[in-house]
């Protein structure tokens, strides 16, 4: 007997997306439209795992660790109740699927899930193997410092969103206040794609992308190249899972 499949998308929105503490509310979320939400409320309920807002401290990232415990013991819930529903012969963690889905530091606590879900396990310390990750701009900037490149042997792919290499934010220090974060993995595939503004004129020459319009596709009051990033990662969502 074919056993049954359970798919579970988990998303994490970027810093501030719920407002900050630490930075003025006004200027800095919160973000009630930003594409991790845009892109998570676009599948189907069954397939909703649990949709987390960002961390409140803008400088520090203060609370990000306190979010990966949330999501795991979330996910270890969903697997819990698969695992000892009435056909259990049928239930291996191979047919319960993950997908994380996450912006800025949301996006590097979606790698720090997988992680978790690799070491420490859910119900009987199974390993959970997760599907694939979707990271619009993951940065480090978290305290204590989460800077390990190498994904884990879990995941099997990441697609990544990036700003352009030069891209600015906050007055020029774009790279070194949102550091990105260039994930390489042994085990599985991961696809990079760097995103930047099209010339208003022949004469002109593209533009460099900000970390916010990865994020949030909303720059200067106009709708930039964020919308290029949800499309795209719609396209790796269709090519790399069975999501739809």
């Amino acid at each position: 007997m074919k056993g049954k499949v359970i798919k579970k998308l988990y998303a994490i929105d970027g810093t501030c997306s719920g407002g900050c503490v630490d930075w003025p509310a006004s200027k800095y979320g919160p973000y009630p439209n930003s594409n991790v939400k845009r892109l998570y409320k676009e599948y189907w309920s069954e397939v909703h795992g649990g949709l987390w807002e960002g961390p409140k401290h803008g400088v520090t990232g203060y609370g990000s660790t306190a979010i990966v415990f949330s999501v795991v013991d979330k996910v270890c819930e969903h697997f819990k109740r698969f695992a000892t529903s009435e056909d259990r012969d049928a239930c291996k963690s191979e047919s319960f699927k993950v997908y994380l889905l996450g912006w800025s530091r949301g996006g590097v606590i979606a790698v720090e899930v997988a992680r978790s879900l690799l070491r420490v396990g859910c119900f009987n310390k199974t390993k959970i193997p997760v599907e694939w990750i979707g990271l619009f701009d993951a940065v480090n900037q978290t305290y204590p410092s989460w800077d390990d490149p190498n994904l884990p042997e879990n995941v099997k792919v990441v697609s990544h969103a990036k700003k352009s290499d030069n891209g600015r934010n906050l007055w020029g220090w774009g790279l070194k206040v949102f550091p990105g974060m260039d994930y390489t993995s042994s085990a599985g595939k991961v696809y990079e794609k760097k995103f930047w503004k099209e010339p208003r004129s022949s004469n002109d020459k593209k533009e460099p992308t900000s970390h916010g319009e990865i994020g949030l596709g909303w720059s200067g009051g106009q709708w930039s190249n964020g919308d290029d990033a949800i499309r795209w990662m719609r396209d790796e969502v269709s090519t790399h899972t069975d999501l739809l």
